[in-house]
């Protein structure tokens, strides 16, 4: 019996991975678009090639990752599959915290900079009180 005879206890239908195939092909190839665009961070798009290419392989050797999963010391390789992702979802987190950050700390510095423009292009006439946006 070969491995596309049917499936065996712990084996991975072949719809199955046919449908993890077209998923790492569709996010590599959506990842380099955005990135071709520069409407992604590239550390995000690294993040998302890297999964993509982790599921074009995990469709083309299935049972390389349940050994390797075995090899490290996790009974039930599903496991590993959700430590896996949790922990780069975690990574993507701090990623985008990290980056927010420093946006912020843009906005504050520009803000500042406008008020002290603004401040300094006032006639010394008049009120010294700087304009708000918002009048």
């Amino acid at each position: 019996m070969s491995y596309f005879d049917g499936p065996f206890i712990g084996s991975v239908s072949w719809q199955a991975r046919a449908f993890t195939f077209a998923c790492g092909i569709t996010l590599c190839s959506w990842t380099l678009t955005k990135l071709r665009n520069r409407a992604l961070l590239i550390s995000i798009c690294s993040i998302f090639i890297a999964v993509g290419l982790g599921l074009v392989s995990f469709s083309l050797d299935p049972m390389f990752f349940d050994q390797l999963s075995y090899s490290i010391g996790v009974k039930y390789p599903p496991l590993a599959y959700l430590i896996i992702a949790i922990l780069l979802l975690m990574v993507i987190i701090v990623l985008l915290a990290l980056k927010l950050s420093l946006i912020d700390e843009r906005c504050r510095r520009l803000a500042q900079e406008i008020a002290l423009i603004r401040y300094e292009t006032i006639d010394p006439g008049q009120d010294q009180t700087p304009m708000r946006s918002d009048d």
